[in-house]
């Protein structure tokens, strides 16, 4: 099938496809859809529109200025005529092509090079806590990213189930790789339970510089010829109604919005108690299965309400790590060492991410210490053998210094560091299940008082039978608080 015959037979598919109300996550927006199929029925009523009007790449004003020039604060903050403190200058700001922000030498690319977490640079708006999650996918696997189906002539022309669904998992999935070509990018999130497919342009904002450059103002690759991290940032900021409403929130959460799987939140000192040691043990071990499964984990350290982000400092001795900063974790494992005092012989390390991309830990195992320099050797020897176990384990850079990335002891992390993140990858073995339900005023009692129990009797109530002895995950959600952005922001404009 050549791309003639394969393009006529896109267009009949989407010829007799609709679109109707309930294919729209919200009223007004007419570029994020709530199926694949039709985010692509959208795409090629944006292609046909393209067509007509006789133009080779698509401005999305749903989500960013009619021009380049214009700075587009309304995409960027909920409030342009008083914008916070981190806005940059509006006189130097625009949306440029990604094309026009690569250097000219280079072609740009979604994603060239492989995916890995010192690939994430966090920009100007606060939203480490997306920006790690961001990190800890790269490190897991490419198919979170953009999936893991491999185009070839065979398998274009006629592909099979699995071929097919492949097709359709990642953040960015190979179904609608065809379209950058048109400055089309479609990105996947899983929001209020479902997946939502949010259709963008190329476009990104940018500060331009003296010498007349542009650099990007928020999430970047390190790689200057790849630009997967500012649109995915893009996607989610739109989903979202501006690039401020992802100031603060959980990376665990960002790992569920991005992968659909279950997250979790652990208070680390809860869990490791005062002097228990079986407890800490317990809990390390539990560090080493989740990794080995797959589980993706970040962390952080509380700061006092209100505080952002700072270093910690210890007895007048600046740490390098910071509060109220979320951080990715990349690897757990033990080095074997005969020699050790403590009872376990061995070296339990974790090894953590900055998404800023610099500042890190400057405690044992940081990158200067002596401990680092002493066990280097081991540590090389380990990841080498790792690299063999699995072809997409991500090599430490033992030579770079203020990277963002370190390693520290699991006794110096479990005491600095203070909620554990985790995003759960269960076992083939597992089965879920979600359903639906609500509290409302008829049928909510709250908490019973007293001793009558009369109005907890009425609280929703779920019977689980276990027939035998197993371990079980429970968690509760609700959906997203997006809308409290509705009345500031301009959320809809005819494209």
């Amino acid at each position: 099938m050549d791309s003639e015959q394969a393009n006529k037979m896109f267009n009949d598919i989407m010829r007799g496809i609709g679109l109707n109300d309930s294919d729209f996550f919200r009223q007004g927006c007419t570029t994020i859809l709530n199926s694949g199929m039709a985010a692509l029925k959208r795409c090629h009523e944006i292609l046909r529109q393209m067509n007509q009007d006789e133009k080779r790449i698509w401005i999305d004003t749903e989500f960013g200025p009619p021009t380049n020039e214009e700075a587009g604060l309304e995409f960027i903050c909920s409030d342009p005529e008083n914008p916070p403190y981190w806005i940059a200058d509006p006189e130097r700001t625009g949306w440029l092509h990604i094309k026009d922000v690569c250097p000219p030498e280079k072609h740009p690319h979604f994603l060239a090079h492989g995916a890995d977490s010192g690939d994430v640079i966090q920009g100007q708006v606060g939203d480490c806590w997306f920006i790690g999650a961001m990190s800890v996918l790269a490190s897991n696997s490419d198919a979170y990213i953009r999936g893991n189906f491999k185009p070839t002539d065979d398998n274009l022309t006629e592909i099979d189930d699995a071929e097919a669904e492949a097709m359709t998992k990642g953040v960015y999935p190979p179904m609608f790789h065809w379209l950058r070509q048109f400055g089309i990018y479609v990105l996947r999130f899983f929001k209020n339970y479902g997946w939502r497919y949010v259709i963008i342009d190329d476009r990104i904002p940018c500060l331009k510089e003296e010498d007349d450059s542009h650099s990007i103002i928020y999430g970047k690759c390190k790689a200057d010829d790849e630009f997967w991290v500012p649109l995915i940032e893009k996607a989610f900021a739109k989903l979202h109604y501006t690039y401020e409403a992802l100031v603060s929130g959980y990376l665990d959460d960002g790992l569920t919005d991005m992968t659909g799987m279950a997250s979790d939140k652990i208070k680390i000192q809860d869990t490791v108690g005062a002097n228990d040691q079986k407890k800490k043990d317990d809990f390390w071990k539990f560090l080493l299965e989740k990794n080995k499964q797959g589980s993706m984990m970040g962390c952080s350290i509380q700061g006092k309400p209100g505080e952002t982000e700072h270093e910690l400092v210890v007895d007048g001795e600046r740490m390098g790590i910071l509060k109220s900063h979320a951080y990715s974790v990349i690897d757990v494992f033990e080095l074997p060492a005969p020699e050790a005092k403590n009872y376990h012989k061995s070296h339990r390390i974790l090894r953590i991410r900055n998404p800023w991309g610099n500042k890190e830990w400057q405690g044992k195992w940081s990158d200067k210490s002596s401990k680092f320099a002493d066990k280097i050797h081991k540590i090389e020897k380990y990841m080498r053998e790792e690299k063999i176990r699995d072809p997409e384990y991500e090599i430490l850079d033992t030579n770079a210094t203020d990277d963002g990335t370190f390693l520290m002891c699991y006794k110096d992390w479990r005491t600095y560091y203070t909620t554990l993140f985790m995003c759960i990858d269960f076992p083939p073995q597992w089965s879920g299940y979600r359903f639906k339900d609500q509290w409302t005023k008829d049928n909510s009692g709250g908490f019973p008082s007293g001793n009558d129990a009369t109005t907890w009797a009425k609280n929703p109530q779920f019977i689980l039978e276990v027939p035998k002895p197993a371990n079980i995950f429970v968690s509760l959600g609700q959906t997203d608080g997006m809308n409290c952005f509705i009345k500031l922001t301009k959320i809809s404009r005819s494209t």
